[in-house]
């Protein structure tokens, strides 16, 4: 799949499960587009599958899903510990002077802890270990501030590959235990290009203008589409009025993408702004603020309810960029034109900041 070629996969050996679950896959890949055609054989039990010729779709395929399926787990942990500090940078590209240069897939800065990320799918050998951990000790990063996650990884060698070079190496399975020893790990006393990479972050937030609310929005996965916000939060309440069982946010997804004139990601955006904002009830009444953990209710049936909640994060996620944001009309008037609702009054704003500690 890798190469772009149509290829055959032989599934004789799978029981009825395996093979129910690879095909429901692939269509799920092809309703995606990131296949052209699929087509499996009952009598010889073979799927034969093209993949997309684009290239995004190739990259993706080629070990980009497995970067964004680590990134959204920690952005869900961060949420799940309410890290509110914090943002980070994909496909960081670090070059030296000496023109080597190595990637890392995210940085992350949390409570200005600088946490690097590099995630590795497919074959690779000592020599491609060792080239990273020469690039860890030429940076000055700590020992425990850079992770390499790799796919289904064999615990006993990454634990001796770990050791051997003394970085930091663990699998998908427990790569969130690595990631939260992270934010308590020493930071290195000689740190040049951490500093300048957190600088580029801290200046994308503090200098957050009438022009980039959308773009602050969006890189959280927060765009407020107003057109489709309302809906969606209709739809959704309709849906978990029928739910005779808890579900996951993740669950609910897939079944409002069905009858949704909307795309999968815009979807994803609004019901973002849902889950952040404390929309979902267990069965104990307890809130749920993941898209991986059962909710059976939601803390109102009214929609306006619902919306105000979202657009209450909207502004808390503006004002932890730029406290001030609010005390310029301009501001106020692009807010109102890019979330599609009035701006919270002033005192409301203070309230908000305090509670966040910006004031």
């Amino acid at each position: 799949m890798q190469s772009g070629k149509t290829f055959s996969f032989n599934m004789s050996k799978k029981d009825p499960q395996e093979i129910s679950d690879i095909t429901q896959f692939c269509f799920f890949l092809h309703k995606e587009k990131l296949i052209l055609t699929r087509k499996y054989v009952p009598q010889s039990k073979i799927m034969r599958i093209s993949p997309s010729q684009d290239k995004v779709a190739i990259e993706f395929l080629n070990g980009g899903w497995f970067a964004r399926f680590i990134q959204l787990k920690i952005l869900s942990f961060l949420e799940y510990i309410d890290a509110v500090n914090h943002y980070f940078i994909s496909n960081l590209q670090i070059i030296l002077p000496d023109g080597n240069q190595f990637g890392f897939d995210m940085f992350f800065m949390v409570d200005n802890q600088p946490i690097f990320i590099k995630t590795k799918t497919g074959q690779y050998d000592e020599s491609y270990i060792q080239r990273y951990a020469k690039f860890i000790d030429v940076l000055s990063i700590s020992y425990d501030r850079a992770i390499l996650v790799i796919l289904e990884g064999e615990k006993n060698l990454i634990k001796s590959l770990s050791s051997r070079h003394r970085i930091v190496i663990c699998n998908e399975s427990d790569f969130i235990e690595k990631f939260q020893a992270a934010l308590g790990a020493p930071q290195s006393s000689n740190r040049p290009i951490i500093q300048k990479i957190s600088q580029i972050g801290q200046n994308s937030i503090n200098n957050l203008t009438p022009q980039n609310i959308y773009s602050l929005l969006n890189r959280e996965q927060l765009r407020p589409l107003p057109e489709f916000r309302l809906s969606v939060i209709k739809e959704l309440i309709n849906l978990v009025g029928t739910l005779e069982r808890p579900k996951t946010m993740s669950e609910v997804k897939l079944i409002l993408s069905e009858q949704s004139s909307i795309s999968k990601s815009q979807l994803q955006d609004i019901l973002n702004a849902i889950v952040r904002s404390s929309c979902l009830v267990d069965e104990k009444g307890e809130v749920i603020k993941q898209f991986v953990l059962p909710f059976i209710s939601l803390v109102s049936s009214n929609p306006e309810d619902i919306e105000t909640k979202c657009l209450e994060w909207y502004v808390r996620t503006i004002l932890i960029s730029n406290p001030n944001f609010f005390s310029d009309m301009q501001n106020v008037l692009e807010y109102e034109r890019v979330v599609g609702a009035k701006a919270p009054a002033s005192t409301s704003i203070e309230l908000l900041k305090r509670q966040l500690n910006l004031s």
